[in-house]
């Protein structure tokens, strides 16, 4: 008998080239990169409403607004039009509210049920608007608990405006005559800068 030695194969693994797939994907990311648009940042344009204008076109009523002015040591002071028709008196006019979730929304859903029964309608059944304004003492966290209240309210309408010189001596003159710290050292800082100029 003869004595038949089988021998093993060692087999061999394929061998895999890809530098075609470099090639592939370089001419993708080219592709890629030659077909997309660039975007360009777009401002969009605030409408300030004209004071005692009359249901005419692209016009805000005045009665409607309420500003919310955003400052430091998490206040917020919010005031509307409505409130000028009472005796000229600083606290009539301005109201302090503290920037926590329920105090805010409470603030929001007192003004909104005033505003909505002088001129809510079956379509518009919110037509607050609102203004927002924020000083440089303001913390970024305020206004995010702000907008968070908006949206909890249902109050769709509100736009971002600039911070006025008129704005800051209101606040100013309200916590000098209620006697409590200010709150908007930077902001004045910066008027009285800005004037120097």
């Amino acid at each position: 008998m003869t004595d038949i030695k089988y021998r093993r194969r060692s087999r061999l693994l394929p061998k895999i080239d890809l530098t075609p797939m470099v090639d592939l994907g370089f001419i993708l990311l080219a592709s890629v990169l030659l077909t997309t648009v660039a975007s360009y940042p777009k401002v969009i344009p605030i409408l300030n409403p004209e004071v005692g204008c009359r249901g005419e076109e692209g016009c805000i009523a005045g009665d409607k607004l309420v500003t919310l002015v955003i400052s430091g040591e998490k206040r917020l002071f919010g005031y509307g039009f409505q409130g000028l028709n009472q005796d000229w008196n600083i606290t009539n006019i301005l109201s302090l509210v503290e920037l926590k979730p329920e105090p805010v929304r409470d603030y929001l859903n007192k003004q909104s049920a005033i505003i909505s029964k002088n001129f809510g309608t079956y379509k518009d059944t919110k037509p607050m608007i609102v203004y927002l304004k924020m000083t440089q003492d303001a913390k970024f966290g305020d206004l995010v608990c702000v907008l968070n209240e908006l949206k909890r309210t249902g109050n769709q309408h509100y736009v971002f405006s600039e911070m006025t010189l008129a704005d800051a001596e209101l606040i100013q003159e309200y916590e000098a005559t209620t006697h409590i710290s200010n709150s908007i050292p930077k902001t004045m800082e910066f008027y009285k800068h800005k004037s120097n100029q």
